[in-house]
């Protein structure tokens, strides 16, 4: 089965993936960092925003599995040190 992977980062989620009998088509990164450490991985490494329509190739249809690691915001964005988030339990209903 194959594989296109958003926000794949530096591989974490694809070498589980392809541990788990996935083949990627393409890993879209828009860091180019992570895009080269997925490039040295041996995985197929898609360098853009994942907004910007001309990334996708037609051959993309039809994939087996859309997979998508949303990026979290970094420590401070949202929340500075001195406003921590609430824990979890308190966001359950």
């Amino acid at each position: 089965m194959n594989v296109i992977e958003l926000f794949a980062g530096a591989g974490g989620a694809a070498l589980g993936l392809e541990a788990a009998g996935f083949s990627h088509l393409a890993c879209v990164e828009y860091d180019a960092d992570a895009c080269a450490t997925l490039r040295a991985a041996g995985l197929p490494c898609v360098e853009g925003d994942v907004r910007d329509p001309d990334l996708y190739e037609s051959e993309w249809v039809g994939c087996d599995l859309l997979w998508s690691s949303f990026p979290r915001p970094r420590r401070g964005g949202c929340y500075p040190r001195s406003h921590p988030p609430p824990p979890l339990t308190s966001w359950r209903h």
